[in-house]
Parts: structure tokens; C-alpha cells; sequence
């Protein structure tokens, strides 16, 4: 029998982990996840026998046999507040200048075709954001064969949900195979049929504006660029938005509770993009700053997220916001560590603000 686990129960799992550490004030019933960091010593040289100061280094993997060695070297610990996770999706600008051709596939760069910009309807390039700080997903490139219901996937779906489904005769693509173009023009569906066929369209796509595309501005519409890309506007990110979580490889998911009522992306985006975008990221970010009182001058290798940890003696949840002396506070082995990163030394100085961003797939 076959079966599959879609992306919406990643993004279930995504959300699941998120809302676990949402406050509610009875805090019998709250989860409290703090950030710990810590380690002063010095890694041991790698494999190839260099130090941590090479610029060669590598890093050791952490496992979870290390658990017992993270405790031993906390030093700090910080509470992640209610806003201090997002889902976010890999961030993708619209940019005329790109020299990279995306057709949907992770990883695939370097296309010889300089000086242009693809977005697709396959894969994580299917979203992408404008110098507006809007987000659209791509729901029609040229070529091929479409549905104007711009969701449904095949003619008989289209059919069925009373809308027209068109097999374009012109705006075909590139197909780019062992190392060249082929000489035909064609669609993806007819390249990617082809062993090792890889489709790309023939230009990039016009930047989409605004939030929709009906010329009135009253309803939820489709924005066609008019160069055989249409768009779906989702949401649009503010200024908070932009300033704690979104970072030059990631940009935040807007959904739900977030979405407020009459705004423009309730009236004309959609309030479960964490679903349309199949988002399954989260990113959480923590401040360590002078006023939290960790120690000066001193530097740390290696960062864990802790479930739960308990105070010295055990038996009771930690809940304050700072625990800067972590290895006096909190007790040892408590709680559960749900996450270990080991990185270059980190050396904080007095006046430091370390800005932290974890990203967690799921």
C-alpha cells in the first residue's frame, strides 16, 4: 500500500513545537525553554591536526553522549520568551540581477545563464519576496498547462472545480540536459519527462506589487506580471518582523492569531500561508546582553536548548528570565536537552549584545 507523510505534518510538528512553550501564566501547566551556553575550554585539535584558531578547523559533531559534558560546562541560561520563535522559509529576493537560475531543486546553482532571475512553481523557489517586503507564491509559470483556478493540478481537477484548463502553445522554457541546452523549446512537464531533464524558463519573471491583483483594490485576486508568471500574495512583513526575524538566509511566516482582523493581509492574503508555504523552519532568536549579567571577557564554544531544567535541588521548573550564574542555579541533568550546537569560541566582551539565531527543520 502506498502512503506518504505530507509537508503539513512537518508543518504540524513545527507548529506543535512552537505553541508547547507559549505561556499561559499557570505555570504548573507552562513549558519554559531556555538557551544555555557555555564551554571556555578549547577544542581539541581535528582530525587533520589543526587548532581551533585555524581558519581550516572542524568543528566536532555534538551527540547526545555529550549531554552530561554540556552540563558540566553551562554557564549561562536564558528563557525564551513567547516571541521569540517563528516559522520562517528559506528567503528569497526578487532580484533582475541574479546570477543563479532556480528551477525549484535545492542546491541547483551556477546555470550558465547570467543576468537573470527564475522563480518556479516547484520546490522551496516557489516563494519569493519583493523590495516591498511582500510575499507572493508563484502559482503559474510560462509554458505548459494550467488551471485558472491557479490550484487545481490536472484537467480533470480543474474540470470538477468548474474552472478552465488552458494548454499554452507558446512562452515554453529551456530544456537544460548533460550539460547544454536542447535546441527545442519545450515545457517542463515534456523536459523533466527526459532522463536528466532540467526546465527553465526563458526569462525572469516582473517583480509583483501590491496585494492583489483586482484593479478596484476590493477583492482577493491574482496578480499576472504579464510575462506567463502569475502570483498569490500571502503577507507582508513589518518593520518588527523584519528587525527580529528575518535574517539574510530566512524571512518569517505570518499565520493565524498574527493575522489581524481587516488587515490587508485578512482581506487579500492568506492567513494559513504557514500551510500554503509548507513551512517546516523555526527560527529562535535570543539576546544576550550586559544587563542579563553573564560574565565579561570570557568566551563559549557550544549552545543547547534546554526543556524545563529545574533549580539547584531539583523538584522545581526554572522560570526566571536570567540564570547568568547557570551552573550554580540550575541542577544538573534536569529537564530535557532538546538541541546542541558546537561553534568557534565566542568572546563577549563587557559591552557586548550577542544576537543568537537558531534555525530548527522539522
Amino acid at each position: 500500500m502506498g502512503a506518504i507523510v505530507t509537508s503539513k505534518f512537518r508543518t504540524q510538528n513545527l507548529m506543535v513545537f512552537i505553541d508547547q512553550f507559549k505561556t499561559t501564566g499557570v505555570a504548573a501547566d507552562d513549558n519554559f525553554l531556555y538557551l544555555g551556553f557555555g564551554r571556555s575550554d578549547a577544542w581539541a585539535d581535528d582530525v587533520n591536526g589543526n587548532d581551533e584558531s585555524n581558519g581550516n578547523f572542524i568543528l566536532p559533531d555534538p551527540l547526545d553522549e555529550d549531554e552530561a559534558r554540556y552540563w558540566a560546562d553551562i554557564v549561562g541560561a536564558k528563557r525564551i520568551q513567547d516571541d521569540d520563535i517563528s516559522p520562517v522559509l528559506p528567503r528569497i529576493d526578487w532580484d533582475s540581477g541574479d546570477p543563479y537560475a532556480f528551477d525549484g531543486s535545492e542546491g541547483v546553482t551556477g546555470i550558465p545563464d547570467a543576468g537573470r532571475s527564475f522563480i518556479s512553481i516547484v520546490g522551496s523557489h516557489s516563494i519569493a519576496m519583493n523590495t516591498e517586503y511582500r510575499v507572493y507564491e508563484c502559482v503559474k509559470e510560462p509554458g505548459g498547462a494550467y488551471c485558472d483556478d491557479y490550484t487545481s493540478n490536472s484537467a480533470t481537477d480543474c474540470a470538477a472545480a468548474g474552472a478552465t484548463w488552458t494548454a499554452e502553445t507558446s512562452g515554453f522554457g529551456k530544456c537544460y540536459i548533460g550539460g547544454s541546452y536542447s535546441a527545442i523549446q519545450t515545457d517542463r512537464t515534456t523536459c523533466e519527462a527526459t532522463a536528466g531533464g532540467l526546465w527553465l524558463p526563458n526569462a525572469a519573471s516582473n517583480s509583483p506589487t501590491g496585494a492583489t491583483g483586482d484593479v478596484a483594490q476590493t477583492v482577493a485576486q491574482v496578480i499576472d506580471t504579464l510575462d506567463g508568471y502569475v502570483w498569490s500574495y500571502l503577507y507582508k512583513l513589518e518593520l518588527n518582523d523584519i528587525i527580529n526575524s528575518t535574517t539574510n538566509d530566512w524571512m518569517p511566516v505570518i499565520y493565524g492569531d498574527s493575522v489581524l482582523a481587516g488587515s490587508e493581509q485578512a482581506v487579500f492574503g492568506d492567513a494559513n500561508a504557514i500551510f500554503s508555504a509548507k513551512c517546516h523552519h523555526g527560527l529562535i532568536h535570543v539576546r544576550l546582553e550586559t544587563s542579563d549579567g553573564f560574565p565579561d571577557n570570557d568566551d563559549f564554544r557550544q549552545i543547547g536548548l534546554l526543556r524545563n531544567p529545574e533549580l539547584d535541588g531539583g523538584g522545581s521548573k526554572a522560570q526566571s528570565s536570567v540564570y547568568s550564574d547557570a551552573t550554580l542555579s540550575l541542577e544538573e541533568n534536569t529537564g530535557q536537552l532538546i538541541y546542541l550546537e558546537n561553534r568557534r569560541a565566542i568572546t563577549r566582551a563587557p559591552d557586548q549584545i550577542e544576537d543568537l539565531k537558531l534555525v530548527v527543520e522539522f
